[in-house]
Formats: structure tokens, C-alpha cells, sequence
């Protein structure tokens, strides 16, 4: 149930992460819309340091949680959001055509930040409560990893000597050994 709990958790966080992505994107159209200045190219540069600050924590996350990622994210993200918001604090002074549209767009993306914080806090007593699940997924995961590896490096030995059959049958042998739903690509055997 705790699992489940800091999954959820975990969804909701990179929902409030997509909508602030969209929130700056959304801001840096308003900016090219507007006059070329210098203070502009400062701006477009803030706001695609915020984008590439927002995407490392969106790409990073994994397919199946474990451990190791609990604890990279707890130790990466507060971190990453500070950077986020000492990168968006000058774009809080940028006067838009629109006054309206300046604050709904300012109330956004901050309301999106405090969200994104006290996701962080909530992730990070989930994670406490789901650590012995966690650990199993991680020794779990570890095993298939290196396993799979092994057979991996069977298979290049088994393609250098040119022995057809033995690997013929290491591969159906891996393939066998492959959760559903695998992309063969993840393993290059060149």
C-alpha cells in the first residue's frame, strides 16, 4: 500500500512538472512576441535554462521505481527546483503587453513551484514508509541486470567465434529471459 501511495504521489508531481513545462513554454512564446531588446535574449535564456531544468527531472524518471532513484530524486530535486526558481524570479518582472496575462502566467508557474515543494515533502515520507519494498525492487532489478548481462556477453563471445548454433540458442535463451514488452535496442550486442 505504501508503494502505491509514492507512486501516486510520483504521477502527481510530474503532472504539476508537465504543467509547469507548459506554463514556460507558453511564456517564452509571449517573449518572442515581443520587441528585440537585450533584456529579451536574457529572458529567452532564463526561460530555457527553467525548460532544461524541468526536463532533466522529467527524463530522469524511471519506468520502475526503486531505491536508488528515491534517493537520487530526494537529493536532486530540491536542488534542481531552487535553480528553477532563481531562474524564473527576474521573468516575475518582464512587463507583457498584458498585465493580465503577465499575472496569470506569474501565478501559474509559482503556484505550480509551491505544488512541486510540497510533492518533494509528501515523496519523501512515502519513501521512507516504502524503503523495504524499494530495497527488494532495487536487489530485484540488480539481479535481472546482471544476469542479463552475462548473457549478453555469452552472446558476443558466441558471435566473434562465428558458432552459429550455441548462438542461436543464447539468444533465444536471453530473449526468454526478457520481462514482456522489451525493446531489443536497450541491447546492442556490436
Amino acid at each position: 500500500m505504501a508503494l502505491q501511495g509514492l507512486y501516486h504521489r510520483f504521477v502527481y508531481f510530474l503532472q504539476i512538472l508537465r504543467r509547469l513545462r507548459e506554463y514556460l513554454d507558453s511564456m517564452a512564446g509571449k517573449i518572442e512576441d515581443m520587441e528585440e531588446s537585450p533584456s529579451r535574449k536574457q529572458w529567452d535564456l532564463l526561460i530555457a535554462n527553467c525548460c532544461h531544468l524541468v526536463s532533466r527531472i522529467l527524463d530522469s524518471h524511471p519506468l520502475c521505481l526503486d531505491l536508488d532513484y528515491c534517493e537520487d530524486f530526494l537529493n536532486e530535486t530540491p536542488h534542481r527546483l531552487a535553480l528553477v526558481k532563481a531562474n524564473f524570479h527576474p521573468l516575475l518582472h518582464i512587463d507583457f503587453p498584458s498585465k493580465a496575462s503577465r499575472e496569470q502566467l506569474n501565478y501559474n508557474v509559482t503556484s505550480c513551484l509551491d505544488s512541486l515543494d510540497e510533492q518533494v515533502e509528501s515523496i519523501k515520507v512515502r519513501a521512507i514508509y516504502s524503503a523495504p519494498v524499494l530495497q527488494l525492487i532495487q536487489e530485484t532489478v540488480n539481479r535481472f541486470q546482471l544476469r542479463n548481462n552475462h548473457l549478453v556477453a555469452r552472446m558476443k563471445e558466441y558471435r566473434k567465434g562465428s558458432v552459429y548454433p550455441n548462438y542461436q540458442k543464447a539468444f533465444v535463451d536471453f530473449t526468454k529471459s526478457l520481462p514482456p514488452h522489451t525493446h531489443f535496442e536497450d541491447y546492442k550486442l556490436v
